[in-house]
């Protein structure tokens, strides 16, 4: 990844540069300029995520497609970090990520009392939270357990048929 910062150029080796340099590209990629920041302050000031890289990556790179018709597949390794973040901040609302976005920041003073009920539950369609979270550990292992039996099952079927 560093590459992309240097580019051609000789990558000095010195472990105070490579620490500083590391602080600074830290800085670079949480810099909050616009949309960036991820997060919305509520009326009680705490911040509210709004976006994640990774979690939403897939309607980013739609976002990118429909906006700008970059594919980011083929970008990758090639578009420096700050472009990319400049066009990030730059999608338009028309791009469903905004909306989603637009969605998990809203607030029940945003709205009216009528609309509100449908945006709550828009916020926990598209929450970041993971929904087993705050389950207790006997659903999730519950849930985990009907997984893997669920799995074995299909695999025994599956080998039943080939024999």
């Amino acid at each position: 990844m560093i590459e992309l910062f240097f580019g051609s150029q000789k990558i000095p080796q010195d472990p105070e540069f490579l620490q500083g340099f590391t602080k600074m590209l830290n800085k670079l990629i949480n810099a909050e300029p616009y949309l960036s920041g991820g997060g919305s302050n509520t009326a009680s000031g705490s911040m509210v995520q709004s976006f994640s890289w990774s979690k939403d990556a897939g309607m980013i790179e739609a976002a990118f497609l429909q906006n700008y018709q970059i594919d980011l597949m083929n970008e990758r390794g090639k578009m420096h970090w700050t472009k990319f973040k400049a066009l990030f901040d730059g999608l338009s609302d028309n791009t469903r990520l905004i909306k989603i976005i637009q969605i998990r920041q809203t607030t029940p003073s945003d709205v009216t009392k009528e609309e509100w009920p449908r945006i709550a539950q828009a916020q926990v369609t598209f929450s970041l939270d993971d929904p087993m979270k705050d389950a207790p550990q006997a659903s999730k292992q519950s849930a985990s357990f009907n997984t893997s039996a669920m799995f074995q099952a299909l695999l025994d079927k599956a080998h039943r048929k080939g024999e």
